[in-house]
């Protein structure tokens, strides 16, 4: 029910807005998302159609009556809203969900259960890492030993669409037994 082009981003950005008019600092509205794409287009939204709002009584007017923001609004008070946002000096929460949990898990770790770094990777790096780690792994094996995790890996995924991935294991298994 939320698919492209429904309005989304203009809600978000006019929520946005409104909970601003109401005199809600910026740096306590939390808007999230679930891209960067997103999230940077939100903020975008929220300044073009404070802009709109600013200069055109009409579209000021239009906003009201779609309940989008208080029916007490003004353009002085879309103004003034603007500079606060545009002045705020604390870092405004505008973000993807990822990125929301990965604050959280940043600002309570132990109580999250992690120790250590936390770290994300995007896809690529993630498969560079378990290759290397599955070549590290045959490197320290022996010929049966190699026999063995080719087969639990072949098993492992039923010959389905993580081919790629076994043929590589294999390629390197195949490579590394001949060196």
């Amino acid at each position: 029910k939320a698919s492209a082009g429904t309005g989304k981003t203009y809600r978000l950005a006019m929520r946005y807005i409104s909970m601003l008019l109401s005199g809600v600092e910026p740096e306590r509205i939390l808007a999230v998302t679930f891209t960067n794409k997103a999230a940077g287009e939100i903020l975008e939204k929220i300044v073009t159609e404070s802009l709109k709002m600013a200069e055109d009584p009409t579209a000021l007017q239009r906003a009201i009556k779609n309940g989008m923001i208080p029916p007490a609004a003004t353009q002085k008070n879309i103004i003034c809203a603007m500079r606060k946002l545009l002045a705020c000096d604390k870092k405004l929460m505008i973000s993807t969900i990822d990125s929301l949990f990965l604050n959280i898990v940043r600002s309570f770790p132990l109580e999250c259960g992690i120790l250590g770094e936390i770290m994300i990777y995007d896809e690529s790096v993630i498969k560079k890492m378990q290759i290397r780690a599955l070549l590290r792994l045959i490197r320290e094996t022996d010929a049966v030993q190699r026999d063995i995790i080719t087969n639990e890996l072949n098993q492992a995924t039923f010959g389905s669409s993580e081919k790629s991935l076994i043929d590589a294991m294999k390629n390197a298994v195949l490579t590394y037994g001949e060196t």
